[in-house]
């Protein structure tokens, strides 16, 4: 068994073979949710559902999970799936300034860039809100690409 102060001796070669990196937006760059609680982002995307009347399964209406009523409203309706993307998106954007950034993960990009590598962040978070949340940090400029959520669409996740 390794420790973090007995690392893998592998890890150093694959680092030093590494041209690209691909990281994650929550939790390996921050906790987007620190502030703003997942589960009330998820109250906040059921109230959508009923407000409209809809009967939530008993696994939706217990959910702490956004991204769990996001699936579930896709399965009613694309416009209803829409209108909570947009409405998760609005509370993504809106926890960016509490999010909580992950212990040295600004070195890690730095270092990235500084050594020639090349860095695309993926995340089933909006586009938007990873890109507010780097800009807020100063960290846009050494990303290559984002590939996140764009669309309303939970099976493109």
């Amino acid at each position: 068994m390794t420790t973090p102060a007995d690392p893998d001796p592998r890890l150093g070669t694959v680092i030093r073979q590494t041209r690209h990196l691909f990281l994650d937006f929550d939790g390996p760059i921050c906790s987007i949710f620190a502030g703003l609680k997942p589960e009330t982002v998820a109250a906040k995307l059921r109230d959508i559902l009923t407000g409209q009347d809809i009967q939530l399964p008993a696994n939706i209406a217990a959910t702490t999970d956004p991204f769990d009523v996001f699936t579930h409203a896709a399965t009613i309706s694309p416009h209803l799936a829409a209108t909570v993307e947009t409405t998760m998106t609005e509370l993504e954007l809106a926890a960016v300034p509490t999010a909580d950034p992950t212990a040295h993960v600004h070195d890690v990009i730095t270092a990235c860039r500084e050594s020639g590598r090349t860095l695309t962040i993926v995340s089933n978070n909006s586009a938007r809100a990873v890109r507010a949340y780097l800009t807020r940090h100063a960290l846009d400029g050494p990303i290559s690409m984002i590939v996140a959520r764009t669309a309303p669409f939970p099976s493109l996740l």
